[in-house]
């Protein structure tokens, strides 16, 4: 229980080890997949400040903007879709914030906080599965 990612706006669709987000990619000649996905609070327990969602690379520690594979990752809050302009001004492998999810006495486990995953795999990649890199979620939690 606590922040999780949802593939929709529906609390019965959880991202877990049976309900994963995923997608195929043409690693011969390279390319992009963009997905909405959500975050929710599910503890009627708990608000949450300072909540922050990154693309974390096990692994990969010299710099946000290096991934051993090539592949790229970006992250943008908002259920609108930013134009492939907008796509190019987003720094490789960022991170996101979000507003504080409930406050004291108010825990909030109905709004799903829509952000968008973009990923790149470049062309002629032997990179195999991408299942090492997970998203992030970071915040302090506070009884409510």
């Amino acid at each position: 229980m606590g922040l999780n990612i949802y593939l929709t706006d529906d609390a019965t669709d959880e991202v877990s080890d049976t309900n994963r987000l995923s997608g195929e990619h043409d690693a011969l000649n390279g390319s992009w997949k963009t997905q909405l996905i959500w975050l929710r609070n599910d503890d009627v327990t708990q608000y949450y400040t300072g909540v922050r969602v990154s693309v974390n690379i096990p692994g990969v520690t010299e710099s946000p903007n290096v991934s051993p594979t090539g592949v790229v990752y970006q992250l943008v809050e908002g259920d609108i879709e930013p134009t492939v302009l907008e796509w190019k001004h987003i720094p490789y492998h960022n991170e996101i914030t979000f507003e504080d999810i409930g406050a004291l006495g108010v825990p909030n486990t109905t709004t799903f906080y829509p952000f968008w995953l973009r990923t790149y795999v470049p062309g002629n990649s032997s990179i195999g599965r991408l299942q090492e890199a997970n998203l992030r979620i970071q915040a302090i939690g506070r009884a409510v």
